[in-house]
């Protein structure tokens, strides 16, 4: 429940801020918009039955709208991170769906599935199932350890997008893709004169 918990808060985050992780205390909406509660739990059952709220209920609540993705409005917490652990467990380095934080709470299955469980399945209503394995986690745990180092780059694009609570913005490069990023230490004024023009950003 912990490892749900945890990935649920991270899952959103990455989904509305574009990160897992960041400095300091995280924004308190994040816990609220990830919360589920147990519903079932039977005795000589190894099902856990979750329910969760969904995640636009939770954001008009907190008025937490702004998305850089594209969510269904019956997504929650515990179906974002369903979706990253399928990701993680399929070994797709690439996915938007992970980062470095999302991957360790994955890979923090390994604590389970020590413990005697063999397999766990992550399910949801529509009876769609992600099946954690001890083999599959080891795959998780070798594309965590895949992950380069930060190093600091230059790269130019045009500004797209701008959300102004947080200073997030996408530039979109010249070869095509899309970059996100949190512009720290940048005022938002400043930042907004930028808008649609093409900007240098070291990170």
């Amino acid at each position: 429940l912990h490892a749900l918990v945890d990935g649920s808060r991270r899952a959103v985050r990455l989904r509305l801020e574009g990160r897992s992780t960041a400095r300091g205390p995280a924004p308190a909406w994040i816990s609220q918009a990830a919360e589920f509660e147990v519903v079932a739990l039977r005795e000589g059952s190894a099902i856990i039955v979750l329910e969760a709220r969904d995640l636009t209920d939770a954001a008009a609540a907190l008025g937490q709208l702004a998305m850089f993705e594209p969510i269904p409005p019956s997504a929650t917490g515990l179906s974002l991170l369903r979706e990253s652990v399928e990701e993680a467990m399929e070994g797709r380095g690439e996915s938007d769906l992970l980062d470095d934080g999302v991957l360790e709470v994955v890979e923090g299955w390994q604590r389970v599935l020590s413990r005697g469980v063999t397999e766990a399945e992550f399910g949801n209503a529509a009876g769609t199932v992600t099946r954690i394995t001890a083999d599959r986690v080891e795959n998780v745990a070798r594309l965590r350890r895949q992950i380069p180092p930060p190093q600091r780059i230059r790269v130019a694009g045009w500004l797209d997008l701008i959300r102004y609570s947080d200073k997030m913005f996408t530039l979109k490069l010249e070869s095509g893709p899309t970059l996100r990023g949190v512009a720290e230490g940048v005022g938002a004024e400043r930042l907004a004169g930028l808008f649609g023009k093409k900007a240098v950003v070291s990170g």
